[in-house]
């Protein structure tokens, strides 16, 4: 998942073979990363990021990714190496980034143009951000949609919510709703005692109240499938209203 960026950045090994759970690759990453492209720490101070081998290793990379400003933790090892190779990547290009746009506005002037035509303000995001993917995980979530299983099917996800919101707030979504809300409010027997009789007479009141609880279950699928009827019938009338008709073939539908 990592090999494109890696083979951008000039990797020393096999891109292709690269296991970021391995942690001597994992760590020589690190410290090749910021010896050649990140350069954020002062020479002196990255000795004891190249001690790779220490049992102090991991706070110091904690520490190390702190000063980064690094919004994903230490311990969540894939989405950390995404996250720095993002960084050197952009720290690596950025230099060439007029030269790669030619005459074409930069993109901070897009957003300040954007900026004084909406009189909105929108941050420079990218696709593979750790935190965009985490909150499209919790949106997807929210709508009972299911994860995504690959790191790679995100924008996939995010495409989805959107079809699946515009769906839900178009004109017959509403009605939708508004109809199985309507078919959920109505008044069901409370209670046994507001059940009516079975229309004969039963002396055992024991079986009466057995008889009254089969009757209430009976209902309540009958409601169900009259849900499922109306459901269906709405789709079907969406697939027959206002057919198109060609006039020159003789044909009406669609």
């Amino acid at each position: 998942m990592f090999k494109r960026k890696l083979q951008a950045l000039g990797f020393y090994g096999d891109a292709s073979t690269f296991d970021c759970q391995d942690d001597k690759e994992f760590r020589n990453l690190v410290i090749w990363l910021e010896d050649r492209i990140i350069r954020y720490w002062k020479v002196a101070e990255r000795d004891t990021l190249r001690d790779t081998t220490s049992q102090n290793w991991p706070e110091i990379f904690a520490k190390y990714l702190q000063d980064l400003k690094c919004p994903v933790k230490s311990n969540v090892r894939k989405e950390t190496v995404e996250w720095l190779l993002g960084q050197a990547c952009r720290f690596k290009y950025q230099d060439k980034l007029q030269e790669c746009q030619g005459d074409e506005p930069s993109i901070q002037q897009q957003q300040s143009s954007h900026k004084q035509s909406t009189g909105l303000s929108f941050p420079s995001i990218s696709d593979d951000d750790p935190t965009l993917r985490a909150e499209i995980r919790k949106l997807a979530k929210l709508l009972d949609m299911p994860p995504y299983q690959n790191n790679d099917q995100h924008l996939l996800m995010l495409e989805g919510i959107r079809k699946l919101i515009e769906k839900k707030l178009s004109d017959n979504g509403i009605k939708d709703y508004k109809l199985t809300q309507e078919q959920e409010s109505e008044p069901m027997y409370r209670s046994l005692a507001e059940t009516p009789s079975c229309g004969f007479a039963i002396k055992d009141p024991l079986v009466e109240q057995v008889i009254k609880i089969i009757a209430l279950l009976h209902i309540a699928d009958l409601r169900e499938l009259q849900t499922k009827v109306n459901a269906a019938i709405v789709s079907v009338q969406r697939l027959t209203a206002n057919p198109k008709t060609n006039e020159s073939l003789g044909k009406v539908g669609r």
